[in-house]
């Protein structure tokens, strides 16, 4: 009897763990979403033709801010409507020896469809690769060193004051 309060604790100390567990597993399966499409390898695309593809997709959208390519992995800021603040997204993408089109997301911001938008363009664009146009002067679209939306090309960046490499 004297163990009653004892057990109890114990009790609900367990049922909290595990609705913990299961409201964490829940947040992990919504920011890591995976867009499942039919496995197929494509053509080997460069890094350099991933990064300006990449970019070519993020120009469409004006709020856009930022924009950063390593290996497969895109990292963007997006300007909120009000233009008073930002978030964040990042993109993956499988290895570039074995691209195809498979990705997965997190976002800052889970009610906004930019970066699905982002992703399914760059998407389409592995699939369509080599009959898709590849702008070459878009590689400096976003700064390669601050990933600043670019206003014009030229040598050097407007942000960071980095020379660019031809």
């Amino acid at each position: 009897m004297r163990y009653l309060p004892l057990l109890l604790i114990i009790v609900v100390i367990i049922i909290v763990a595990r609705v913990k567990a299961k409201k964490r597993q829940q947040l992990i399966d919504l920011y890591m979403e995976r867009h499942y499409v039919e496995r197929h390898i494509y053509p080997a695309i460069s890094q350099r033709e991933f990064a300006i593809l990449a970019k070519q997709a993020a120009r469409k959208i004006k709020r856009v801010s930022s924009l950063t390519v390593r290996d497969t992995d895109v990292y963007g800021e997006v300007t909120s409507q009000s233009g008073i603040s930002t978030w964040e997204f990042s993109l993956h993408f499988g290895p570039i020896e074995r691209l195809d089109g498979e990705w997965y997301k997190y976002s800052d911001n889970y009610d906004s469809d930019i970066p699905e938008r982002i992703a399914n363009s760059i998407s389409e664009a592995i699939k369509a690769y080599p009959n898709v146009y590849i702008d070459p002067a878009l590689y400096y679209a976003f700064c390669p060193y601050c990933g600043k939306r670019l206003p014009y090309k030229g040598d050097f960046c407007t942000f960071c004051g980095e020379k660019f490499q031809e």
